[in-house]
């Protein structure tokens, strides 16, 4: 059997260097790995960056990972847990909403660095890990070093994992193969360790941040289990024992993961995600189309132009497993190999299942709707599941080539190939590597040209010229494995061979030279930024108004937009930001990017919001746009194709109030709000989802005199500390977001909060000089953390059974 010379230290260190090679562009200290031009192609920054172009409004990318771990790391270093964002939506609970995965062990290293240099960093730690996960865990199968090599730089560089480096998703992929080396440790070799090590596996599945990735990641590791099991020759004793350590190991890392599970499910019961998700099979329809499978053969053959690793054509992105030719081709040997028996079926028939599994979910309308009208199922993108196809295609790879390695190996006695083998070989190979390098030098002519952002779909020409690159590794790999069975001394060289085309072929494809930026291109601050800043308070947020500087873009630049980017957005956030713009939800586009137009002005100050910004050419004090009663705006800078603006005499963040109305039930509320005038805004008028008794306390003023006044004496995210004046009785409207989990205190006494303008929270005070407190402590997240704890001591005792069982 060949294998590599010192593999168990080389292999990682190679595995290294190639995954930081391949986020090089994006690792210098003067680059950044995100495309940057998505963003900065849009006021306020189009005037410093006039030669880029947009080809989408953001992204996931740049409206979603990068601001919310920008404000993970802002809070952490603050020396706050980051539970609670102040400024989206009148504020949410970004923990609860999980997909920042705070806990995640990369991501807390993340916190450590620079947010724009950490993005290379952290996405080339991804890529190692998973090829590390990969090679270990073929190895454990005791496949020769050389395939499980193969294998991993299949897993680490394919399509599915790649195109995904910047999300979550890959957080949690990136352990599908550890997690199943685990449990192979476990039920095949019964390593007690293997335990502890699956138990720390599922907590940092739970904290990665992608619920639907978990579930399919958790269903292929099942999957894998069961055969383990069933195939196993174990005692009635034998088999208690495992499942129990199995057990034991899952519950124990699902309770450390409790942190984090039990906010999630709190907020998932408020948030619109829950109700377009149900479990009534409504994503049954969701799959790819079945001609789209040519993508794991030639796969650019339905890509867009606009390829890049973290953005470009969306149907490259959703529908490309590709994990190169060479793995695809061993898939065959392997198929082969079962034939002849050379290959074990307990290795094998798991992943083929997973393999099928994957491909009917993802592709089919028949047999693949059934099972994705499952419950859980259903929850997630059908072809999201490509990303368990191509683990299991790596897999079976790897075990194809594992024979050929071995077979390769000259038996005693054995009579030598004929030349014609070895001459038939060689000329494959030279031709492909001709080929190859005609391809990647520029000598195939590139069909089509397009414009930076311009979607184009393919055509034959096209198909063509990626065919071209195809066939010419295909004739590499069919060579070298000519090469194998006539020369088996050559072996060292052609399976190093074999490694450098799957490399070629992975990289050719997915190369990150075209989506990194200048790193001062990082969210840079403009002169209207900075004005915008200091102008507005901190305890203030504001609206921006129009297709202009993306959603969650505040988080990263400190100004307390109103609006957000997140699946996880709940429902009454959903329908405030309806009421203040009737177009929002109306399109796909303006649905994902919250792009408010056409506002209607009353309503925005009770939801906290005296100060917008316009695009240049509004002008809210436009006589003939005004309504009737509408204040005066001020405008107080106007740089960069932008205005910023306040509303004179409206209320703001907070208020007191005597002019309160009560409303039994949500949509008489909705109709409160969505009737506003600007007398009753003026008025500071307020309402309350609660019976009139939750208000009989409060003293109206028929002259209209001020109740009093309420100035904010200290705010930090979760945190809210008021000074009340109150000539009377009345209520302290507070526009932070009405939410389970906050608590409030009137001069250190519990107070009732009631759910005030529809989202945002109210206390009643008596007159005279109070201190208001307010914080976010939920009790899911306390709750979370015992349990958490919990299961710490759980995983201590583990590793202390471990040690002991290794001692004895």
């Amino acid at each position: 059997m060949y294998s590599f010379a010192g593999s168990r230290y080389a292999v990682p260190v190679i595995l290294l260097v190639l995954s930081f090679l391949f986020l090089v562009p994006g690792l210098p200290p003067f680059r950044v790995d995100a495309p940057m031009g998505q963003l900065l192609a849009y006021p306020p920054w189009q005037t410093y960056y006039t030669q880029l172009t947009p080809y989408i409004h953001g992204g996931d990318v740049l409206l979603q990972q990068i601001p919310w771990h920008h404000w993970m790391q802002d809070e952490l270093l603050a020396g706050r847990f980051p539970l609670w964002a102040s400024g989206p939506l009148g504020g949410v609970p970004l923990f609860s909403h999980y997909q920042v995965g705070v806990l995640y062990p990369l991501h807390l290293l993340w916190a450590l660095l620079p947010t724009g240099a950490g993005i290379g960093i952290i996405m080339a730690l991804k890529v190692w890990l998973a090829g590390l996960g990969t090679w270990g865990f073929l190895r454990a199968l005791r496949l020769d070093s050389v395939a499980a090599f193969l294998g991993a730089l299949g897993f680490m560089f394919s399509a599915s994992f790649v195109v995904w480096l910047p999300w979550a998703n890959t957080a949690v992929q990136l352990l599908l193969p550890w997690l199943c080396w685990a449990v192979y440790a476990w039920c095949a070799e019964g390593k007690r360790g293997a335990l502890v090590g699956l138990a720390v596996l599922t907590a940092c599945a739970i904290f990665g941040g992608q619920p639907e990735i978990l579930t399919i990641v958790a269903i292929t590791v099942a999957i894998w289990t069961f055969s383990l099991l069933v195939s196993s020759r174990s005692t009635l004793g034998e088999w208690r024992s495992r499942i129990g350590g199995l057990a034991a190991a899952l519950v124990i890392g699902a309770v450390i993961g409790a942190i984090q599970l039990l906010p999630f499910l709190e907020a998932l019961e408020e948030s619109s995600l829950a109700v377009r998700r149900n479990l009534a099979g409504t994503l049954a329809p969701v799959h790819l189309d079945a001609s789209m499978l040519m993508n794991w053969v030639l796969p650019r053959w339905w890509g867009g132009f606009s390829d890049g690793v973290l953005g470009g054509s969306m149907i490259f992105t959703e529908a490309n497993g590709y994990v190169g030719l060479v793995a695809l081709v061993g898939v065959v040997i392997a198929f082969v190999g079962v034939a002849r028996r050379q290959i074990s079926l307990r290795l094998f028939l798991p992943f083929l299942i997973i393999g099928v599994l994957s491909f009917l979910i993802a592709y089919d309308d028949t047999i693949g709707r059934a099972i994705r009208s499952l419950p859980f199922i259903n929850q997630m993108i059908g072809y999201r599941w490509l990303q368990a196809g191509s683990f299991s295609l790596v897999v079976l790879g790897s075990l194809g080539w594992d024979r050929i390695i071995r077979s390769a190996v000259p038996q005693e006695g054995e009579r030598p190939k004929r030349a014609g083998i070895l001459w038939l070989g060689m000329g494959f190979v030279v031709v492909g590597v001709v080929a190859l390098v005609a391809h990647l030098v520029g000598l195939v002519p590139y069909p089509v040209s397009s414009s930076p952002g311009v979607l184009v779909p393919p055509n034959d020409d096209y198909r063509l010229y990626w065919a071209v690159w195809s066939v010419a590794l295909l004739l590499c790999i069919i060579g070298v494995l000519a090469l194998c069975r006539a020369r088996p001394e050559w072996r060292r060289v052609l399976v190093v061979a074999l490694a450098v085309l799957v490399v070629a072929d992975l990289w050719r494809l997915l190369y990150t030279y075209n989506e990194t930026a200048p790193a001062d291109q990082y969210y840079p601050r403009t002169s209207f930024i900075d004005q915008t800043a200091s102008l507005v308070p901190p305890t203030e947020r504001l609206l921006i108004v129009g297709d202009v500087m993306p959603a969650n873009s505040g988080l990263v630049l400190g100004l307390r937009d109103w609006r957000s980017n997140d699946p996880m957005l709940s429902v009454r956030s959903r329908d405030a930001a309806r009421l203040l713009s009737p177009e929002y939800v109306t399109t796909l586009y303006t649905d994902y990017n919250m792009i408010l137009s056409h506002v209607n002005l009353q309503i925005a100050p009770i939801f906290g919001m005296r100060y917008y910004i316009f695009p240049k050419d509004i002008n809210p004090n436009d006589p003939d746009a005004a309504e009737t009663g509408q204040p005066a705006f001020t405008r107080l800078a106007f740089k960069d194709g932008l205005g910023l603006w306040e509303a004179d005499g409206v209320p703001g963040f907070a208020y007191l109030s005597d002019s309160v109305t009560a409303e039994p039930s949500k949509d008489q509320a909705f109709t409160w709000v969505s009737s506003l005038t600007w007398g009753q805004v003026r008025g500071y008028a307020a309402m309350v989802e609660a019976p009139e008794s939750a208000i009989s306390a409060v003293v109206h003023d028929p002259a209209g005199t001020s109740p009093g006044a309420v100035n904010v004496s200290d705010y930090t995210p979760g945190h809210i500390v008021l000074a009340v004046d109150a000539v009377r009785p009345g209520l302290a409207v507070v526009a932070e977001s009405y939410y389970p989990g906050w608590q409030a205190t009137i001069d250190g006494q519990p107070a009732q909060i009631l759910r005030t303008n529809y989202i945002s929270q109210g206390v009643v005070v008596p007159a005279g000089k109070h201190t208001i407190e307010m914080s976010y402590q939920p009790d899911s997240f306390r709750n979370g953390a015992l349990l958490s704890l919990a299961g710490l001591v759980g995983l201590a005792g583990l590793a202390f059974w471990w040690r002991r069982g290794k001692l004895a």
